[in-house]
């Protein structure tokens, strides 16, 4: 039976502990806020006081947190618990240079898979999460055996493949999500119903947006969207990107910041910037 560890226990993370505890792994856990850990402890999680500790003996370690500030951090502080061979599977959206930077400030003896997820919450519930993946072969085939519970992994390429196809997926869905938000005020502008405008685009290329707007149980909270929308346009010239940075910033203004991304999208949300 694989042993894993989960640092941090937000909404990915601790659903993540759920899932792997309902299909009978082994699961030892840290966060920062304690109290998240309650709950999971009742499931069957072994929650630790420290990411050193939680980290011992685990064959692969899951890093569910916010940015790439937080993981080199949490990491730092798990380095004196990790094992000879252990597999760091890194899950949070933190770009390919993050990604590359980290590669390199940790022990010879563990190994690092970029291993985004494209899926939220109700994905992993239903075991059917994409887990892109960049690294060494053999470490990647540790994390697809480990998380299979979770769902599919697919191998990209070396180390900072996964990490940049996931900024790049979430780029498109965040500002297509944007770009419905304006076709939706256009609509209203000219007096078109919302039943006729979502029978017209979600019959066309943004039929997705129109789904993931309706989408239930979804978490992507606006202020990550923003977020990895910054690491995307510290890379390129992305004016489009900046323009949906600046409504994304307008909605957390207004206390929408820890929201689902698609609250942008809600016709009875009126988000200026």
């Amino acid at each position: 039976m694989s042993r894993v560890t989960v640092l941090g226990t937000g909404h990915m993370g601790s659903a993540m502990v759920k899932r792997l505890i309902s299909q009978g792994i082994e699961v030892s856990m840290w966060n920062r806020t304690r109290s998240r850990l309650t709950p999971l402890v009742e499931l069957g999680a072994t929650a630790h006081d420290s990411p050193a500790k939680a980290v011992v003996n685990a064959e692969v370690v899951i890093t569910a947190l916010t940015d790439g500030a937080a993981v080199n951090g949490i990491l730092g502080e798990a380095a004196p618990g990790l094992s000879k061979g252990t597999v760091i599977a890194e899950t949070s959206t933190i770009g390919p240079m993050a990604v590359t930077d980290l590669h390199g400030r940790l022990p010879d003896y563990v190994h690092l898979v970029d291993a985004p997820v494209l899926g939220s919450v109700p994905a992993i519930k239903a075991g059917n999460l994409t887990i892109l993946a960049g690294g060494d072969k053999a470490a990647v085939a540790v994390v697809a055996a480990a998380l299979q519970p979770l769902g599919t992994v697919k191998h990209l390429g070396p180390i900072g493949t996964a990490a940049a196809a996931k900024l790049i997926a979430n780029t498109a869905m965040v500002n297509c999500l944007n770009v419905l938000t304006e076709a939706q005020q256009l609509a209203a502008s000219l007096g078109v119903s919302p039943e006729l405008t979502d029978d017209l685009l979600g019959a066309g290329p943004l039929s997705k947006s129109v789904a993931r707007r309706d989408a239930t149980g979804a978490r992507f909270a606006v202020d990550l969207a923003a977020k990895d929308l910054r690491l995307a346009l510290d890379i390129a010239d992305l004016p489009i990107s900046a323009t949906t940075v600046e409504h994304l910033d307008a909605a957390s203004a207004i206390g929408l910041g820890d929201h689902d991304l698609a609250v942008i999208a809600h016709r009875d949300r009126h988000i200026h910037h």
